[in-house]
Protein backbone atom coordinates (compact mmCIF):
# COMPACT_ATOMS: atom_id res chain seq x y z
CA UNK A 1 0.00 0.00 0.00
CA UNK A 2 2.48 2.64 1.25
CA UNK A 3 4.30 1.99 -2.50
CA UNK A 4 1.26 1.99 -4.13
CA UNK A 5 0.39 5.67 -2.79
CA UNK A 6 4.29 6.44 -2.45
CA UNK A 7 4.13 5.95 -6.72
CA UNK A 8 1.33 8.09 -7.19
CA UNK A 9 1.89 10.93 -5.19
CA UNK A 10 4.33 12.87 -7.44
CA UNK A 11 2.25 13.27 -10.49
CA UNK A 12 -0.52 14.70 -7.72
CA UNK A 13 1.74 16.94 -6.20
CA UNK A 14 3.43 18.23 -9.46
CA UNK A 15 -0.07 18.77 -10.72
CA UNK A 16 -1.38 20.65 -7.62
CA UNK A 17 1.81 22.57 -7.16
CA UNK A 18 1.43 24.09 -10.71
CA UNK A 19 -2.15 24.64 -10.04
CA UNK A 20 -1.52 26.21 -6.72
CA UNK A 21 1.04 28.65 -8.00
CA UNK A 22 -0.89 29.29 -11.49
CA UNK A 23 -4.08 30.66 -9.43
CA UNK A 24 -2.70 32.29 -6.36
CA UNK A 25 -0.38 34.47 -8.83
CA UNK A 26 -3.17 35.53 -11.39
CA UNK A 27 -5.76 35.79 -8.63
CA UNK A 28 -3.02 38.07 -6.63
CA UNK A 29 -2.67 40.20 -10.10
CA UNK A 30 -6.50 40.26 -10.76
CA UNK A 31 -7.41 41.31 -7.20
CA UNK A 32 -4.97 44.12 -6.85
CA UNK A 33 -5.88 45.49 -10.03
CA UNK A 34 -9.49 45.05 -9.03
CA UNK A 35 -8.79 46.52 -5.59
CA UNK A 36 -6.23 49.58 -7.04
CA UNK A 37 -9.25 50.31 -10.05
CA UNK A 38 -12.28 49.92 -8.04
CA UNK A 39 -15.09 50.83 -9.57
CA UNK A 40 -14.34 50.22 -12.96
CA UNK A 41 -14.52 47.52 -15.37
CA UNK A 42 -11.61 45.71 -13.97
CA UNK A 43 -13.40 45.91 -10.96
CA UNK A 44 -16.61 43.99 -12.46
CA UNK A 45 -14.67 42.00 -14.65
CA UNK A 46 -12.90 40.57 -11.50
CA UNK A 47 -16.07 40.05 -9.60
CA UNK A 48 -17.72 37.85 -13.05
CA UNK A 49 -13.76 35.94 -12.62
CA UNK A 50 -14.48 35.17 -9.01
CA UNK A 51 -17.82 33.75 -9.61
CA UNK A 52 -17.49 32.03 -12.47
CA UNK A 53 -14.30 29.95 -10.64
CA UNK A 54 -16.05 29.97 -7.97
CA UNK A 55 -19.71 28.45 -9.29
CA UNK A 56 -18.16 26.07 -12.12
CA UNK A 57 -16.95 22.64 -10.47
CA UNK A 58 -13.18 21.71 -11.74
CA UNK A 59 -14.35 18.54 -13.20
CA UNK A 60 -16.78 20.46 -15.36
CA UNK A 61 -14.47 22.53 -16.36
CA UNK A 62 -11.94 19.70 -17.35
CA UNK A 63 -14.41 18.41 -19.78
CA UNK A 64 -15.06 21.99 -21.45
CA UNK A 65 -11.19 22.55 -22.18
CA UNK A 66 -11.16 18.68 -23.06
CA UNK A 67 -13.88 19.47 -25.64
CA UNK A 68 -13.28 22.38 -26.83
CA UNK A 69 -9.25 22.75 -26.19
CA UNK A 70 -8.24 19.67 -26.44
CA UNK A 71 -10.54 18.04 -29.43
CA UNK A 72 -11.63 21.21 -31.20
CA UNK A 73 -8.74 23.33 -31.51
CA UNK A 74 -5.90 20.50 -31.14
CA UNK A 75 -3.46 22.67 -29.08
CA UNK A 76 -3.15 20.27 -25.97
CA UNK A 77 -3.76 16.95 -25.38
CA UNK A 78 -7.08 15.87 -23.95
CA UNK A 79 -5.59 13.07 -21.87
CA UNK A 80 -2.55 11.44 -20.50
CA UNK A 81 0.71 12.77 -18.36
CA UNK A 82 4.43 12.58 -18.80
CA UNK A 83 4.88 15.28 -21.27
CA UNK A 84 4.40 19.09 -20.65
CA UNK A 85 1.71 20.05 -22.86
CA UNK A 86 0.03 17.06 -21.28
CA UNK A 87 -0.26 19.32 -17.90
CA UNK A 88 -1.43 22.37 -19.46
CA UNK A 89 -5.24 21.02 -19.41
CA UNK A 90 -5.68 19.80 -16.06
CA UNK A 91 -3.35 22.07 -14.79
CA UNK A 92 -5.99 25.11 -15.73
CA UNK A 93 -9.13 22.86 -14.25
CA UNK A 94 -7.15 22.60 -11.05
CA UNK A 95 -6.09 26.62 -11.14
CA UNK A 96 -9.37 28.22 -11.80
CA UNK A 97 -10.70 27.08 -8.03
CA UNK A 98 -7.57 28.82 -6.17
CA UNK A 99 -7.31 31.77 -8.77
CA UNK A 100 -10.98 32.77 -8.12
CA UNK A 101 -10.86 32.70 -4.16
CA UNK A 102 -7.60 34.59 -4.14
CA UNK A 103 -8.48 37.22 -6.16
CA UNK A 104 -12.10 37.76 -3.96
CA UNK A 105 -10.22 37.68 -1.02
CA UNK A 106 -6.63 39.96 -2.14
CA UNK A 107 -9.79 42.57 -3.22
CA UNK A 108 -11.42 42.52 -0.84
CA UNK A 109 -8.85 43.12 2.11
CA UNK A 110 -6.41 45.42 -0.36
CA UNK A 111 -10.02 47.54 -0.47
CA UNK A 112 -9.88 47.72 3.23
CA UNK A 113 -6.27 48.40 3.74
CA UNK A 114 -6.32 51.32 1.23
CA UNK A 115 -8.63 53.10 3.24
CA UNK A 116 -6.71 53.04 6.29
CA UNK A 117 -5.28 55.93 7.92
CA UNK A 118 -1.48 54.30 7.66
CA UNK A 119 -2.31 54.31 3.68
CA UNK A 120 -2.83 57.90 3.53
CA UNK A 121 0.54 58.99 5.58
CA UNK A 122 2.10 57.25 3.42
CA UNK A 123 0.62 58.77 0.07
CA UNK A 124 1.41 62.15 2.31
CA UNK A 125 4.51 61.33 2.83
CA UNK A 126 5.30 61.43 -0.81
CA UNK A 127 4.95 57.50 -1.82
CA UNK A 128 3.88 56.80 -5.12
CA UNK A 129 0.96 55.03 -5.38
CA UNK A 130 2.81 51.52 -6.55
CA UNK A 131 5.01 51.98 -3.86
CA UNK A 132 2.14 52.18 -1.61
CA UNK A 133 0.59 49.13 -2.76
CA UNK A 134 3.83 47.15 -2.89
CA UNK A 135 5.11 47.81 0.48
CA UNK A 136 2.07 48.18 2.67
CA UNK A 137 -0.83 47.20 1.01
CA UNK A 138 0.09 43.97 -0.83
CA UNK A 139 2.11 42.53 2.19
CA UNK A 140 -1.09 43.29 4.99
CA UNK A 141 -3.36 41.98 2.12
CA UNK A 142 -1.31 38.52 2.17
CA UNK A 143 -2.35 37.88 6.12
CA UNK A 144 -5.67 36.68 5.32
CA UNK A 145 -4.49 34.87 1.92
CA UNK A 146 -1.97 32.39 3.90
CA UNK A 147 -5.55 30.89 5.65
CA UNK A 148 -6.87 30.23 2.14
CA UNK A 149 -4.04 28.70 0.57
CA UNK A 150 -3.20 26.15 3.46
CA UNK A 151 -6.34 24.16 3.09
CA UNK A 152 -6.47 24.62 -1.09
CA UNK A 153 -2.52 23.42 -0.76
CA UNK A 154 -3.26 20.21 0.67
CA UNK A 155 -6.23 19.31 -1.57
CA UNK A 156 -4.65 20.02 -4.49
CA UNK A 157 -1.07 18.22 -3.59
CA UNK A 158 -3.28 15.01 -2.79
CA UNK A 159 -4.96 14.63 -5.74
CA UNK A 160 -8.39 16.16 -7.26
CA UNK A 161 -10.30 12.82 -7.80
CA UNK A 162 -12.51 13.61 -10.46
CA UNK A 163 -10.03 15.85 -12.28
CA UNK A 164 -7.28 12.67 -12.43
CA UNK A 165 -9.61 10.19 -13.86
CA UNK A 166 -11.05 12.57 -16.26
CA UNK A 167 -7.62 12.94 -18.01
CA UNK A 168 -5.84 9.67 -17.20
CA UNK A 169 -3.42 10.96 -14.87
CA UNK A 170 -1.80 8.61 -12.79
CA UNK A 171 -2.20 10.48 -9.25
CA UNK A 172 -3.24 9.72 -5.44
CA UNK A 173 -6.93 10.85 -6.54
CA UNK A 174 -7.08 8.28 -9.44
CA UNK A 175 -5.56 5.65 -7.36
CA UNK A 176 -8.38 6.63 -4.70
CA UNK A 177 -11.34 6.32 -7.28
CA UNK A 178 -10.42 3.19 -7.79
CA UNK A 179 -9.71 1.91 -3.90
CA UNK A 180 -13.63 3.35 -3.43
CA UNK A 181 -14.97 1.12 -6.45
CA UNK A 182 -12.68 -2.10 -5.69
CA UNK A 183 -13.40 -2.06 -1.45
CA UNK A 184 -9.95 -1.47 -1.06
CA UNK A 185 -10.12 -0.32 2.67
CA UNK A 186 -6.31 -0.38 3.43
CA UNK A 187 -5.43 2.28 0.44
CA UNK A 188 -8.77 4.04 1.04
CA UNK A 189 -7.28 4.80 4.63
CA UNK A 190 -3.67 5.19 3.43
CA UNK A 191 -4.82 8.06 1.40
CA UNK A 192 -7.25 9.35 4.32
CA UNK A 193 -3.81 9.55 6.31
CA UNK A 194 -1.34 11.28 3.79
CA UNK A 195 -4.25 13.86 3.42
CA UNK A 196 -4.31 14.37 7.37
CA UNK A 197 -0.96 14.68 7.59
CA UNK A 198 -0.26 16.89 5.39
CA UNK A 199 -3.12 19.36 6.16
CA UNK A 200 -1.34 19.14 10.10
CA UNK A 201 1.81 20.22 8.43
CA UNK A 202 0.37 22.84 6.21
CA UNK A 203 -1.29 24.44 9.19
CA UNK A 204 2.44 24.61 11.03
CA UNK A 205 3.36 25.85 7.95
CA UNK A 206 0.58 28.60 7.69
CA UNK A 207 1.31 29.49 11.29
CA UNK A 208 5.38 30.29 10.49
CA UNK A 209 4.32 32.33 7.52
CA UNK A 210 1.81 34.67 9.92
CA UNK A 211 4.48 35.04 12.05
CA UNK A 212 6.62 36.04 8.79
CA UNK A 213 4.30 38.49 7.64
CA UNK A 214 3.11 40.15 11.14
CA UNK A 215 5.89 40.68 13.46
CA UNK A 216 2.87 41.28 15.93
CA UNK A 217 1.64 38.06 16.10
CA UNK A 218 4.90 36.64 17.54
CA UNK A 219 5.49 39.50 19.19
CA UNK A 220 1.35 38.84 21.31
CA UNK A 221 2.41 34.55 21.51
CA UNK A 222 5.98 35.36 23.38
CA UNK A 223 3.81 37.64 25.28
CA UNK A 224 1.27 34.82 26.33
CA UNK A 225 3.87 32.71 27.21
Amino acid sequence: MASLIGARLGASVQLGLRALIVGVILGVIIGAIAAMKQGTWADSTSTVVAIIGKSVPNFVLAVLLQYYIGLKLGWFPIAGWGTWSQTILPTIALAVGPLAETARFVRTSMVDTLSSDYIELGKAKGLSRMEVVRKHAMRNSMIPLVTLIGPYAVALMTGSMVVENIFNIPGIGEQFVKSILTNDYPTIMGVTMVYSIGLVVILLVTDVVYGLLDPRIRLAGSEAA
